[in-house]
């Protein structure tokens, strides 16, 4: 079976559940996509200013429940916000649980039943019963994902 999601739906989701805005881009890096954030930053002389933050976020494998996601950050001046986020991620995931450190510092495991409990979709672990993910990758603007269905034979 295969579901796709579109970056507009994405987004929305998104603004719905965490109340943040973010934009996502297609680009032409494989399994991945352009994320952007606007951060608010104070900048020495010039006060508060609006900072879109933007990251190459790259799909990687799935086991379980657990996605690995690894992301780089593109454009000048973003090693300061990358320390910014860094110290913001560190915080999020000892806060929440909702993702974890993964093998690099630009690398996180999203869980997806935690995040999903989140979304109040309460009944994730009865579909992780029936379903499991193979890949969820990247096209165009869209995510996609392949999984397979459980079927039980009737007695």
């Amino acid at each position: 079976m295969k579901a796709s999601i579109t970056f507009k739906e994405i987004e929305k989701i998104v603004k719905c559940t965490a109340e943040k805005v973010v934009t996502i881009k297609e680009t032409t890096e494989q399994n991945s996509m352009v994320v952007i954030y606007p951060v608010e930053v104070k900048i020495p002389l010039l006060g508060m200013k609006t900072v879109n933050v933007e990251a190459l976020v790259t799909i990687g494998s799935i086991k379980g429940l657990n996605l690995s996601v690894s992301y780089s950050l593109i454009g000048l001046g973003q090693k300061m916000v990358a320390s910014m986020l860094t110290t913001f991620l560190g915080g999020y995931i000892e806060r929440t649980g909702l993702l974890s450190w993964g093998e690099d510092h630009n690398h996180v495991i999203l869980h997806l039943d935690k995040i999903a409990l989140e979304a109040d979709f309460e009944n994730i672990y009865e579909i992780a019963e029936v379903a499991r993910i193979n890949t969820i990758t990247v096209k165009g603007d869209e995510v996609i994902v392949d999984a397979d269905i459980f079927y039980k034979q009737s007695e």
